[in-house]
């Protein structure tokens, strides 16, 4: 007589087997995404990776589906060399100011 193995066994069996092809496929995105963030600052010493927040934003969940994903990486310029353009003067009322920040060239 066979034995009947439930449906989730299955499923679970499943996810299992697509884990390591998924954690290796995420770690090569975060090789890719670390090699172009030194990049980007090698090239522009003023963009800089804020890694003091720890490695949480490189951490990815394992999922059953294969949808893409979203990253959020934390990335930061100096305040002291953003530019702020203000809008020219506007009538009081007109709703919240707007201003709009750049990062200059060097030597600009």
């Amino acid at each position: 007589m066979a034995v009947q193995v439930p449906l989730w066994h299955h499923y679970l069996q499943a996810i299992r087997s697509r884990e390591a092809p998924r954690a290796q496929d995420f770690q090569r995105a975060e090789n890719v995404l670390l090699t172009v963030l030194e990049r980007v600052h090698a090239l522009d010493p003023r963009f800089i990776v804020d890694y003091s927040r720890g490695l949480e934003a490189f951490q990815f969940a394992l999922r059953s589906s294969e949808d893409p994903m979203d990253m959020e990486v934390p990335l930061w310029v100096d305040a002291e060399a953003l530019l702020i353009e203000e809008p020219e003067a506007t009538q009081p009322g007109d709703g919240p100011e707007l201003c709009r920040l750049g990062v200059p060239r060097e030597g600009a």
